[in-house]
């Protein structure tokens, strides 16, 4: 009776941890909040990040996961067998200074989590997805399959003329502005403009992309900007 006891619990075991995986695990989530542990004093809410950023983690078929921060990307590979346990198997990352202080904090914060990832959950809420995948002990990254909408950028009507554009953009809007600012891709803060929002000068501007932090009364926007 004792060996049978045994046999169904050793069974009952491996089928639970060997069970399919959810099939919604795998695809791109964009992170909403994350805490590495309970060593940590308070998550990383992504919406609060300034200048804004986009932390995404895709998670393969194959058990592989890649995705950005910051400024930096990472990729690693999941025990296909374990997701209950030591969930993350190997992980690597670039190494890249963001320029932005609270960008290389929540970096570190985020690495730190993706390298103990242990348990995860789904479920729904009114516009798709939430993952949930904790870590020990107390820590968690709180993830959705469509992205934060913050801004409610599709209504907030601001146009940006010329894009792409060499020496001086023109900014047209019923809104507000309080500031403009003008980031490099890595975080870097390069122009902050408080008066005089009809136009930036970006002929001191080396080649390349750029993002416009636009600033009103109630809200921000960031446009994508390209310096010929």
């Amino acid at each position: 009776m004792k060996h049978f006891v045994l046999l169904i619990s050793l069974v009952f075991s491996v089928n639970c941890f060997a069970q399919e995986p959810d099939s919604d695990l795998f695809q791109t989530w964009y992170l909403h909040s994350v805490l590495a542990s309970d060593a940590t004093p308070m998550p990383f809410i992504v919406s609060d990040i300034t200048p804004e950023i986009t932390p995404t983690l895709t998670i393969d078929e194959n058990f592989e996961f890649s995705g950005t921060a910051a400024c930096n990307s990472f990729n690693g590979t999941l025990d296909s067998n374990s997701p209950y346990s030591n969930w993350t198997t190997s992980f690597s990352s670039t190494d890249l200074d963001c320029g932005v202080a609270i960008h290389n904090s929540f970096e570190a914060e985020y690495f730190n989590y993706l390298q103990m990832l242990n348990d995860y959950n789904i479920e729904a809420d009114e516009e798709g997805l939430v993952l949930t995948i904790t870590t020990p002990p107390f820590g968690y990254g709180v993830f959705k399959n469509y992205p934060l909408n913050t801004s409610d950028f599709d209504s907030f009507e601001i146009d940006i003329f010329p894009n792409p554009a060499s020496q001086k953009i023109q900014i047209n809007t019923k809104h507000l502005i309080t500031k403009i600012e003008v980031y490099s891709l890595n975080g870097k803060k390069i122009i902050s403009q408080t008066s005089q929002f009809e136009s930036i000068n970006i002929t001191d501007l080396d080649a390349g992309m750029y993002i416009l932090k636009i600033y009103t009364e109630d809200r921000s926007l960031n446009k994508k900007l390209i310096k010929q």
